[in-house]
């Protein structure tokens, strides 16, 4: 039976990933199963449905190695990257595919060759494909017959819940990272207006479990976003049952992908779990659950991902959380970015007081796992991009939270009311620092210093301007008094030419509040790190993860002298022009992300690889844009 419901959750995941290309129907033969003989635990203990397959729920206990596999028979995966390259939609006139033969022969190793599906071929539709695999039993390699319960009835079952049903695809929708084929499910549920039940399925949370930063980056937040404004879907789902918000799940997949931390460092209640929900993809596109190389793990009966196989917070994770970010926090129906985290949840066993962190303080935390718990050339350089990215779309740096930092640091009990206090992320980085610099590597430490001072800098400059919104409004005021008297360059240091929190834009329509205040610094890091991530990307074993242009160290020296933003990009002057926000000129008044066009002046990208980029054209809808 967890064979047999493996397979069927095999099945509907290939379904939904090629769904548009190559076959048109999986089978046994094509899913290969004989060639791929699952080594399926028992599951006594195994908990509620999670959209991962069988084998990926169990307790440590429940696992048993094949006689005589040993880790180096497995097959490994590159330790390259695969990326996503942003580019801008250009109008072109389509001209019609020539005929091809429909009984061709695909290479199953080979999907980056599998040619679109011709018209007709989606139907039936996706929900009814799954329907109709349960009914001829096609897909599995056990015979429907030697199950211990009735098939026929669960496909009655699934016939009378059609709603259900659907609620199923568009799941697979998500894990398959199929952003079509998850269009098409949300378009019917919308026009049709049909009674679908997402809320359960917590299509966010499934989402950034899911990511796929080398074929989709950010485009299935996109869709369910477009989905999300036409209702209170994202209000009601931005905190799952266990407390975690679709954020804390961003760096849960950071912690997943990028060290070697087991569940229960960040949730109490996934003590006996071995692995993450999502282990199955990595984020950087060297595996998927339907990799040979993943696929041979589960055949020797080991579905945990080895510390071989991973690598350092790396651009293209840094560009999809990033990207993701922006995506849920940027419009007006979107969840207030400092609601509380539920990772790294205490309690103070005197008082009964939940000690639950922010965001930001969040982030900390991840950053001191990676720092203590990550791989080679670990640099927080991730970190660093991911607290400006939160910084920029209105994380607040002076939010205190009621934390013990010495039960976090230790993952110990809170004994006494004497060992949490009420303190700032800033603060839990310097103490953080202060215990464990000493086990870091030199490049952490260096990472570590410039994430406290971007996060001291910030809450100096709020403290500076206590009433926020109200000096927006002075700020706003301002600026439409002198709009057309000076320049606004952010790059100017003549104090006169500063104002704070309305960013000038670059026509009459670009205005807009932001959030880094006063000092030009951190819109200018802002910048060049987004230019780093869009322009480098690491190509061969011995290559740097960071480019020439891009120095933590030089960036660190530079700010402790009080000197500004020291790297090669703003030093070369190898940057476009860009708002007080670090915001492009060339994306100035469209919501898309940045393109290499936006912030490079001229050409020194080394993306195009063709056998590792996806390219992918900005195309968010108008309903969306309109929201930003």
């Amino acid at each position: 039976m967890s064979t047999w419901l493996y397979q069927f959750w095999f099945y509907a995941f290939k379904t939904a990933k090629y769904w548009g290309q190559g076959p048109r129907n999986w089978n046994a033969e094509s899913l290969e199963f004989e060639n791929f003989k699952v080594a399926i635990p028992s599951l006594p203990n195994t908990p509620g449905a999670n959209f991962s397959p069988p084998v990926f729920q169990h307790t440590p206990s429940d696992i048993t190695m094949t006689e005589g596999a040993g880790e180096y028979e497995d097959v490994t995966p590159s330790n390259l990257c695969r990326w996503v390259v942003h580019v801008r939609k250009m109008p072109y006139k389509r001209l019609a595919s020539p005929p091809r033969d429909t009984t061709e022969v695909y290479d199953l190793d080979h999907p980056e060759g599998w040619p679109k599906w011709p018209d007709g071929w989606e139907k039936p539709e996706f929900q009814d494909r799954l329907r109709n695999g349960l009914e001829n039993n096609d897909f599995s390699s056990v015979k429907a017959k030697d199950l211990p319960v009735a098939v026929g009835q669960i496909i009655a079952a699934a016939e009378k819940s059609p709603e259900e049903l659907l609620a199923e695809a568009v799941g697979f929708s998500i894990l398959g990272h199929n952003v079509e084929l998850l269009q098409e499910q949300l378009r019917s549920i919308e026009n049709e207006n049909l009674d679908v039940n997402l809320e359960n399925l917590y299509p966010f949370h499934l989402a950034a479990s899911y990511l796929d930063g080398a074929g989709t980056c950010c485009g299935v937040f996109e869709e369910l976003m477009c989905w999300a404004v036409t209702g209170h879907i994202l209000q009601k789902t931005y905190e799952n049952r266990l407390g975690h918000t679709v954020l804390d799940n961003f760096m849960i997949t950071i912690l997943k992908s990028h060290t070697y931390i087991n569940p229960g460092h960040v949730e109490d209640s996934w003590k006996n779990e071995k692995n993450f929900v999502g282990v199955g993809i990595d984020i950087c596109g060297r595996w998927d659950s339907d990799s040979t190389c993943f696929r041979r793990r589960l055949e020797r009966g080991k579905p945990t991902i080895p510390k071989s196989w991973k690598h350092k917070f790396c651009h293209t994770s840094i560009q999809t959380i990033c990207h993701c970010i922006r995506v849920l926090f940027a419009f007006t129906f979107s969840p207030p970015i400092d609601t509380p985290s539920g990772l790294f949840v205490k309690r103070c066993l005197q008082c009964g007081i939940k000690l639950q962190l922010r965001p930001l303080h969040t982030l900390v935390l991840t950053a001191a796992y990676l720092g203590s718990r990550g791989f080679e050339g670990e640099d927080l350089f991730g970190i660093l991009a991911c607290l400006l990215c939160l910084l920029a779309n209105g994380a607040d740096p002076t939010l205190t939270a009621e934390i013990s930092a010495s039960a976090l640091a230790h993952e110990q009990t809170c004994d006494s009311c004497d060992q949490h206090e009420e303190i700032t992320a800033s603060d839990l980085a310097q103490r953080i620092g202060s215990t464990f610099s000493s086990n870091w590597s030199p490049e952490v430490n260096t990472g570590w210093q410039v994430v406290c001072y971007v996060l001291r800098s910030s809450v100096e400059e709020r403290e500076q301007n206590e009433d926020f919104e109200g000096a927006y409004e002075e700020a706003k005021m301002e600026y439409h008094n002198r709009m057309d008297e000076q320049s606004l360059d952010p790059s100017d240091n003549e104090e006169e030419n500063r104002v704070p929190f309305w960013c000038p834009g670059f026509d009459d329509d670009g205005r807009h509040f932001h959030y880094f205040g006063v000092s030009p610094n951190m819109a200018i890091l802002w910048a060049a790190v987004q230019t780093e991530l869009l322009a480098y990307r690491k190509l061969r074993g011995g290559d740097p993860w960071i480019s020439e242009h891009f120095s933590m160290k030089d960036l660190l020296e530079g700010l402790c002298a009080g000197e500004g933003i020291r790297v090669g990009l703003v030093e070369k002057e190898l940057m476009n022009p860009f708002c007080y926000c670090g915001r492009f000129e060339g994306n100035d008044t469209t919501w898309s992300h940045p393109v290499v066009g936006d912030a490079c002046k001229e050409y020194f990208a080394n993306l195009d690889c063709w056998n590792r980029a996806t390219y992918l054209a900005e195309t968010l809808t108008e309903t969306l844009a309109d929201f930003y």
